[in-house]
């Protein structure tokens, strides 16, 4: 590794040990690339650099005719490559197999609207490709060649990220995708909620019957507003309330005698039951305790009902209202 002239003097004499040794010192700079802990001095456009002034790794640098620019470290002890990500950004027109690796740059816009099913065979094992789409389109999952959040299909919408990473033979995955209109955390007024579901590891919430969420009130504690769901008029049968489809406060009106059952999973409902003129007597199945007052048939008697059920036990509770 060194640094020394690579001109040699045409000034005479010139023996020739001094003319071997001195093309051997140029050769050996030329061979480690200007290899040093500084900057090789007077440098050329386009001459490269190998700077070893942080112990352990090796910044590989290019004279731009202004200024060493890096274009890569390499990891001295195990003999990776780190590449800098960057390089502007690219664009490509969507299409069934759209060719991530017919352009350099990792940062690709992708415009159009055409369903995607490849991003081809030409990114190498392991590299990153970040798109933006321009536009709606449809990224197919495929359980190999197109891997996908969740094991399913995507469609974008404009300004929306996906970061690609190449499993090699034309796979990839999609390591992570943004949404640009998602709700920040921060923002404040009203937003309607439609059946949406929230998975974790123990718990879910789907189709929930809320017309608007308010942050603002959710943050100061006054709390949400929610669509009642009509369960219908019930003559017979079984009634089973269920939050994922019918809403925490469902209501219904009894036109004859029937049975209400305990929800199926762990939940906290309000019942509004009113009276029909045909209405029956409700009994109940299936919950550990029933209490409160006492439900009659006559017409137009309004009854609410609180329901709370866990992972154990069931409770039932009636308030008349008249």
């Amino acid at each position: 590794m060194s640094q020394n002239a690579i001109a040699i003097t045409t000034t005479p004499p010139l023996p020739g040990v001094t003319l071997v040794s001195a093309l051997n010192a140029a050769l050996d700079t030329l061979n480690t690339s200007w290899s040093g802990s500084s900057a090789p001095s007077s440098p050329s456009t386009g001459q490269m650099w190998l700077d070893t002034s942080v112990a352990g790794t090796i910044t590989i640098k290019r004279y731009s005719g202004s200024a060493w620019v890096v274009q890569g470290v390499v990891d001295a002890t195990n003999g990776l490559l780190l590449n800098p990500i960057g390089g502007g950004t690219a664009s490509l027109a969507s299409g069934s197999t759209t060719d991530l690796g017919s352009v350099a740059q990792t940062a690709i816009n992708v415009t159009g609207t055409t369903t995607i099913t490849s991003f081809g065979t030409n990114v190498p094992t392991g590299q990153i490709k970040v798109l933006r789409f321009s536009g709606a389109l449809t990224l197919t999952h495929n359980a190999t060649s197109l891997i996908l959040p969740g094991g399913a299909s995507i469609t974008t919408a404009a300004g929306d990220v996906a970061v690609m990473q190449s499993e090699g033979s034309g796979n990839y995955r999609c390591v992570s995708f943004q949404r640009a209109a998602s709700l920040a955390l921060t923002e404040s007024g009203t937003q309607t909620v439609t059946n949406k579901t929230i998975s974790g590891s123990s718990n879910t919430l789907s189709n929930i019957a809320m017309s608007s969420l308010t942050s603002g009130a959710l943050a100061s504690g006054v709390g949400a507003t929610c669509v009642p769901v009509n369960i219908g008029t019930i003559s017979s049968g079984t009634v089973t309330p269920n939050p994922q489809t019918q809403g925490p406060i469902p209501y219904y009106t009894n036109n004859g005698a029937h049975t209400l059952a305990v929800p199926a999973n762990p939940c906290s409902m309000i019942i509004e039951v009113t009276n029909g003129a045909s209405a029956g007597a409700i009994t109940t199945s299936g919950y550990t305790k029933v209490d409160g007052d006492a439900l009659t048939t006559t017409n137009g008697h309004k009854f609410i009902g609180w329901i709370t059920k866990t992972q154990t036990y069931s409770y039932l509770t009636w308030k008349a209202l008249q």
